[in-house]
């Protein structure tokens, strides 16, 4: 079934990413929202938003701070693989297609408390988590304050990009592998 099909006017989300859009029958990038989740409706402006627009959109009393993206799907991976923590959505979903399944966002650049009792729930002292922020100020500042505080409970690598405003969503299959597998 095509990701982007239309469903009683709306979009039947089949995929981690279905392109939702504003004009009926049309999928045009400029005015296109993305939904991020099967069970949950969430979007995000594809390019630059106009004034005024929020570049996400999601569902009402949503509360990022209480969520992380993929959990459902990652705590079906094998204990034995390191949990990949990223920033955003797009991280989560290119990761994924990267055929590396066990991957997170906090959606955004800071963990929250009810995101570290999310991550605790699911792991033990022999679990491992790589922390994979974008490397922007945000990032390095949010991977340091992440790493410390996980690593109270679980072994965490951190992982920093070559060069400034890299993020996972521009890494190849090899490079994902790499770094789960700790060479880079």
């Amino acid at each position: 079934m095509n990701t982007r099909e239309k469903w009683n006017g709306s979009v039947k989300p089949t995929s981690s990413a279905t392109c939702l859009t504003r004009a009926p029958g049309c999928c045009r990038r400029s005015a296109a929202w993305f939904i991020l989740s099967r069970s949950r409706y969430a979007g995000r402006f594809v390019g630059e938003p106009p004034e005024g627009t929020p570049k996400y959109k999601l569902p009402p009393g949503f509360r990022k701070s209480q969520e992380l993206f993929n959990l459902d799907r990652a705590i079906k991976e094998p204990a034995d693989k390191p949990l990949l923590i990223v920033e955003g959505f797009f991280d989560a979903m290119k990761i994924h297609d990267h055929g590396y399944r066990k991957v997170v966002a906090i959606m955004g650049a800071t963990l929250s408390s009810a995101q570290e009792e999310l991550i605790r729930q699911h792991t033990t002292r022999d679990s491992q988590v790589i922390v994979m922020l974008d490397e922007n100020e945000a990032g390095k500042a949010g991977r340091e304050d992440i790493a410390c505080r996980l690593s109270k409970f679980c072994f965490v690598r951190v992982h920093q990009f070559p060069r400034p405003d890299m993020e996972p969503e521009h890494l190849t299959d090899e490079e994902v592998a790499d770094i789960v597998e700790g060479h880079k």
